[in-house]
């Protein structure tokens, strides 16, 4: 399966297909959590925030730019994107009042991410 070796893999829908190491999603996390950092612009940002603060009713979520904004049930808000392939899964969270951001990668595409996403983010750092 030499193609999932590639950078971009493009025999996929267009949000799709972008691989990378967990260093790049670290940098990106980071940026993001530092309000750009020379990686994205604070308006940018904002956008991808617009409808985080709008979700009033526990376990509610909406779709924002590139997020999937949510709310807990215990009133927690974060913002997550998801994804995977053939032999992979992934999973990408930031909690920006908490100023905390979690990823999981995993090499099964049947792993639990979300499980292990809360089960992290719930941990006292």
């Amino acid at each position: 399966m030499r193609l999932w070796f590639d950078r971009v893999y493009n025999d996929q829908t267009p949000p799709t297909g972008l691989i990378g190491p967990v260093t790049d999603v670290a940098r990106f996390m980071m940026a993001y959590l530092n309000d750009g950092d020379s990686i994205l612009w604070p308006e940018t940002i904002a956008l991808m925030n617009n409808t985080l603060e709008n979700l009033s009713a526990p376990g509610e979520s909406a779709q924002g730019l590139g997020w999937r904004a949510r709310l807990t049930a215990d009133g927690r808000r974060y913002l997550a994107h998801s994804g995977g392939g053939p032999g992979f899964a992934t999973t990408f969270r930031v909690y920006p009042k908490e100023n905390l951001g979690v990823v999981v990668m995993g090499n099964d595409s049947t792993m639990d991410r979300k499980t292990v996403a809360d089960v992290l983010a719930d941990m006292k750092w």
